[in-house]
């Protein structure tokens, strides 16, 4: 929502997920903007109105979406084989070279959360030059967010514009849902 009040559209977001659950697991994508996420974005952006229905959809998918990351279900590592087994195999596909292929790898929402007792802060780096990288961890009572940009990055994006819109939304949530 933050990214979407500042750019007026939706980002492709990358979110990390941990998989070590299989023998030398590192990571899978949780693909955050889903849906059910763009419709409550939708809603809330150009309604004006926050649908808790909405909301918890998108929650809900999130957390669907990342139960599949961590069981290895995701896209994105089986995308990265294809395309690393195409390439050593001088095998040319023209999905690979798709405009919804190479945009959706073009990450302008980076985000990680570590949340742990022994941290009072954690970063992610943004990976793209005008996207943002937001390291977050969840605790009682607070949600400690570092965002970082690229020093490059063109005049619309702001780590202190996203701050105070990520500020906004965590407002509405608290006074929508009661946190």
């Amino acid at each position: 929502m933050a990214y979407y009040n500042i750019h007026n559209k939706f980002p492709a977001v990358y979110e990390s997920c941990a998989t070590r659950n299989f023998y030398r697991g590192r990571t899978e994508t949780i693909r955050s903007l889903s849906n059910e996420s763009r419709a409550f974005v939708d809603s809330f952006a150009n309604g004006g109105v926050f649908d808790k229905g909405l909301f918890l959809n998108a929650c809900e998918k999130h957390i669907d979406t990342a139960k599949e990351a961590k069981q290895g279900l995701g896209v994105d590592r089986h995308f990265l084989a294809l395309k690393d087994a195409a390439s050593k195999n001088n095998i040319e596909h023209e999905f690979f070279d798709s405009e919804f292929f190479v945009s959706s790898k073009d990450w302008m929402l980076s985000t990680s959360n570590v949340s742990a007792p022994f941290l009072d802060r954690f970063g992610f780096g943004a990976v793209t030059e005008n996207g943002y990288g937001l390291g977050y961890l969840v605790d009682e009572g607070k949600i400690p967010i570092n965002i970082t940009t690229f020093k490059s990055s063109d005049e619309n994006t702001s780590s202190e514009r996203m701050k105070n819109e990520i500020e906004s939304m965590l407002i509405v949530l608290k006074n929508e849902i009661h946190l």
